[in-house]
């Protein structure tokens, strides 16, 4: 059994050096194809360069828009969310009122 398992060792190690052998011989072919490795071309990055410079250009311009009309909002402070004070001590009073109701019952 242990001899089995060696010759088979022996054998995909033989396999494996002849299958680099193989691969070593068709790597120069790609390679005298022109391009060495599939890839982005020159013109297709370029492409792909200016497309990004656009796109951030627009996004600076925006912040800039949002910037200035924000600016000029700063002097008007609009009001944060909330509840208002009346509504606050309307609800507070219901709230009691209900609570009071409940105590009494227990």
């Amino acid at each position: 059994m242990l001899r089995r398992a060696v010759q088979l060792k022996e054998q995909i190690e033989s396999l494996e050096s002849e299958l680099n052998k193989i691969l070593a011989e068709q790597q120069p072919r790609a390679m005298a194809m022109g391009r060495p490795h599939p890839g982005i071309s020159p013109a297709g990055r370029a492409r792909i360069v200016a497309a990004q410079k656009r796109r951030w250009a627009m996004h600076r311009a925006q912040a800039k828009a949002t910037r200035s009309n924000s600016s000029a909002r700063t002097s008007i402070k609009a009001p944060k969310g909330g509840i208002p004070p009346a509504l606050r001590a309307k609800l507070a009073a219901q709230a009691k009122a209900r609570w009071a109701k409940v105590k009494a019952m227990a």
